[in-house]
């Protein structure tokens, strides 16, 4: 039973989710079958993680049915039942977080008993509700049109013979929601097509976009097409950089009236045409980078449940590093470390701490350091220690580093938290590091034909090796090696 989907669903529960499922199974309304009382009551001892001997199908039976002979269909039953009450109780979970969805049901109830004046007063009470919500993502629009749906059908069922503007306001939000769903629709087509080289084809996107510009071009002033528009052009061709201008202005201005999760989607597109375009070489739109992450940590549009990840905090602190702001990444460093998750805050400080030092050339500080604290994460620590690697190779500490290295590599093979990939990666590091050094230090005993065929063949085991970590880092080191045989050999 450990395995089955019904504990499966169990265990993704929250304390108090489960406390209220137990009373949803208590509920004669929901549930009249006693023995599942009983089941859940059994169940609740074993929560939350629902993985004990206790939850084998025989001991189950032998609480649902004692002093008789064990029946396994008997308790898949039960569990059938059981979970379709669940299934119904996060239903009913998920309809309480959503009181418009609630109200609408409601007004359709009233609607087809022909209950007019509670339908008058609910409609009433819905719509200023619905014209004054904070967001205007397209789900604004899709409950305008659902509102307007029902009114329509009440007035069509009073056969009155006037007009009504129920049928032009379906109409309406009808067309802008459309719109903005196959606008956001075709971005994230597009989208995934540069990121893993698919074919997805938004039909009739084109079309519409003509259609709007020559017919419709007030739509274009409403912010979220505005916003999907710009990234449509954006992503369909990134020359095109008055697009990206136009979004990171529209997002500045608008992005508050979106819920987190779709500016957070809107922001990450922008980010997106800044790293394709500084990979092209295009580095001054670094600072636009650093500029669109400022925005969402100003607005808050980057936390999550008031959290900020570390992946967040770094990318920021990186592209800052990147542009030279050694005071402000010191300070953003500093300030935003309170928000990091408390389980790895202090490693995550202490990475990026390492980082700041290597890329300011404050060595010292980061052997210190490195000294000084003691990393729980081992992801961290590793990472800490292809720094420190770094910073031994550039002061030429090459006796330590060769010791170190040949240590490290030891932990790295017996650590058994590390998963294959990531040993892979780092071992990796270490194998070409340690061939690295070795060159550097024997290039001067060899002719110049004898160290164009050690190069090459350094050059050509890197190109076939596959996961190495920070292997931009390490091929240049090892460019570098050339460059200085030249001037000695």
């Amino acid at each position: 039973m450990h395995q089955t989907k019904f504990l499966e669903t169990l265990r993704s529960l929250t304390p108090q989710e489960f406390k209220r499922f137990s009373r949803f199974v208590e509920s004669p309304y929901f549930n009249k079958n006693e023995r599942l009382i009983q089941f859940v009551a059994y169940l609740s001892k074993y929560a939350p993680d629902f993985d004990h001997q206790g939850l084998h199908r025989e001991r189950v039976y032998k609480k649902l049915f004692p002093f008789t002979t064990f029946d396994e269909q008997k308790v898949r039953e039960q569990t059938s039942f059981l979970y379709k009450l669940l299934k119904q109780f996060l239903v009913v979970e998920a309809r309480a977080q959503k009181p418009f969805d609630q109200d609408l049901l409601l007004l359709k109830q009233f609607r087809r008993r022909g209950l007019e004046i509670p339908f008058e007063i609910l409609e009433k009470k819905m719509t200023p509700k619905v014209e004054k919500g904070p967001f205007r993502h397209e789900a604004y629009y899709l409950n305008q049109f659902l509102l307007a749906v029902e009114k329509d059908r009440m007035f069509a069922q009073k056969g009155e013979r006037k007009f009504d503007e129920s049928l032009q306001d379906i109409s309406n939000n009808f067309d802008l929601y459309y719109l903005a769903n196959k606008l956001k629709l075709s971005c994230r087509m597009l989208n995934r097509n540069n990121l893993i080289q698919s074919n997805y084809q938004p039909k009739l996107t084109e079309g519409i976009i003509e259609q709007l510009v020559r017919s419709y071009p007030n739509y274009l002033f409403i912010p979220i097409i505005q916003i999907y528009y710009s990234i449509y052009h954006a992503l369909k061709d990134k020359s095109k950089e008055n697009h990206f201008f136009q979004l990171k202005e529209l997002l500045g201005r608008y992005a508050h009236l979106y819920p987190k999760d779709d500016a957070r989607e809107m922001y990450k597109y922008a980010q997106n045409y800044c790293i394709q375009m500084i990979n092209d070489g295009q580095n001054r739109f670094l600072s636009q980078l650093f500029d669109l992450y400022l925005q969402q940590f100003e607005n808050k549009i980057i936390f999550k449940n008031g959290i900020l990840s570390a992946r967040d905090y770094k990318n920021l602190l990186t592209t800052g590093i990147k542009l030279q702001y050694q005071d402000r990444v010191w300070k953003m460093m500093h300030d935003y470390k309170a928000l990091l998750s408390a389980d790895l805050k202090e490693d995550v400080f202490h990475y990026n701490l390492i980082q700041f030092y290597y890329a300011f050339g404050q060595e010292e500080k980061l052997v210190q350091l490195m000294d000084a604290y003691t990393f729980q994460n081992i992801h961290y620590y590793v990472g800490s220690k292809y720094v420190l690697y770094q910073t031994m190779y550039n002061r030429q500490q090459f006796q330590a580093l060769v010791s170190d290295l040949e240590t490290f590599k030891l932990y790295v093979t017996r650590h058994r938290s590390l998963n294959h990939r990531s040993k892979q990666e780092t071992l990796g590091f270490i194998r070409i590091l340690l061939k690295t050094v070795e060159m550097k230090q024997q290039y001067s005993q060899w002719s110049g034909d004898e160290f164009e065929l050690q190069y090459e063949k350094f050059i050509s085991s890197i190109d076939k090796s596959k996961n190495i970590a920070n292997i931009g880092w390490l091929k240049k080191q090892v460019q570098e090696l050339k460059s200085e045989s030249s001037i000695k050999i």
